[in-house]
């Protein structure tokens, strides 16, 4: 099975638990996380956070997910576009999040 590249905005406090722990953990009372399908997604959604609510500057992270864990179930659009997958907590603890130096500008 082969797995799929998904890609995650993360605020300062996750980036932190990610550093602590090496491994992405929902803190809120939230069913999953969001990721993008790509970079330019996630990096989009962190500029509209940025500059519509005021948000700290996001971090972008990589992981992996098998490609059989995605179902259309687990596939929605959201914030004007961005292709979204939202992962189910039971799967988070399996995840590899790769902290990345970059994040791509997004087109506005």
């Amino acid at each position: 099975v082969d797995d799929v590249t998904l890609y995650r905005a993360v605020k300062p406090e996750e980036l932190a638990d990610i550093q602590t722990t090496g491994q992405l953990i929902n803190r809120g009372s939230a069913e999953g996380k969001y990721f993008s399908a790509t970079s330019e997604g996630a990096a989009s959604y962190a500029r509209q956070a940025y500059y519509g609510f005021g948000d700290p500057p996001y971090t972008l992270v990589r992981t992996q997910v098998p490609a059989g864990s995605l179902t259309s179930e687990t596939r929605a659009v959201v914030d004007r576009g961005v292709q979204t997958v939202v992962l189910p907590n039971e799967i988070l603890p399996s995840l590899v999040p790769e902290i990345l130096p970059w994040m791509p500008i997004p087109v506005p």
